[in-house]
């Protein structure tokens, strides 16, 4: 009734597919970009049993003249992001081109994001399911199609946000742990300078006070954060397992 965005376009798609028996969906974008002869393609290791998740990709043999330089640029970037931190071995990560089996789209149903990053959430969670995934060139138009109503700032900006969530939920105690260790030790270092020049001169800084305070409390919440968040996380995998 009302637009939700991508990625719950997506998940309605694949839900609705499920439902009506499907053992293998495709998915593309709706502004034209890919071409719908390429399907058999971009089906066909699926049927001969080599993948679970098909990905057709821009980045394998060339990238397309038409590809503006801006969005080249970010693409690459997300990918190389997704790939180091997600373990995701995959050149095109926000390709919209897919065929997925059954058990796939079970599996990237489970994917929260609610935009653009639906793209990149789905293949980690497949990733880490132990699915196959396979990649195939396609060719991509751009010329003459509308663009998003995102600017390419607010797109990369969503994708790169999402990213980040998801690896602090993967690695909390790394990504926000270290961090407030350090923030916490020099919160208690300061708050021990601060003491010192007191005894000795009687002066108290009002400067030194508040960065202790506020290194202290921002450490402090940190590392409280990240212990609460890894034991909700093994709690989850537990429940799951």
């Amino acid at each position: 009734e009302r637009n939700r965005g991508k990625g719950e376009a997506i998940k309605t798609l694949l839900h609705r597919a499920i439902e009506l028996g499907a053992d293998l969906i495709v998915t593309l974008d709706a502004d034209g970009q890919h071409d719908p002869d390429e399907i058999p393609k971009l089906v066909a290791p699926i049927l001969r049993g080599e993948a679970d998740v098909v990905v057709g990709s821009r980045f394998i043999t060339s990238v397309s003249a038409e590809m503006p330089r801006y969005r080249l640029f970010g693409t690459r970037v997300i990918n190389w992001l997704v790939k180091r931190h997600a373990r995701v071995e995959v050149k095109d990560i926000q390709s919209g081109f897919r065929a997925f089996t059954r058990n796939a789209a079970e599996v990237a149903l489970k994917a929260e994001a609610k935009g653009y990053s639906i793209e990149q959430e789905q293949l980690t969670l497949i990733a880490r399911a132990g699915l196959r995934i396979v990649e195939v060139p396609i060719n991509v138009r751009y010329k003459g199609l509308k663009s998003s109503k995102k600017t390419p700032l607010l797109h990369g900006t969503e994708l790169l946000a999402h990213l980040i969530r998801m690896i602090v939920e993967q690695r909390p105690l790394l990504m926000l742990g270290v961090p407030g260790t350090l923030i916490l030790l020099a919160g208690i270092t300061s708050t021990a300078l601060l003491i010192y020049h007191f005894n000795t001169s009687r002066y108290f800084s009002i400067p030194l006070a508040i960065i202790s305070v506020g290194a202290f409390t921002s450490g402090l919440l940190l590392v409280t954060t990240a212990l609460t968040l890894y034991a909700l996380t093994r709690l989850t995998e537990r429940m799951k397992g």
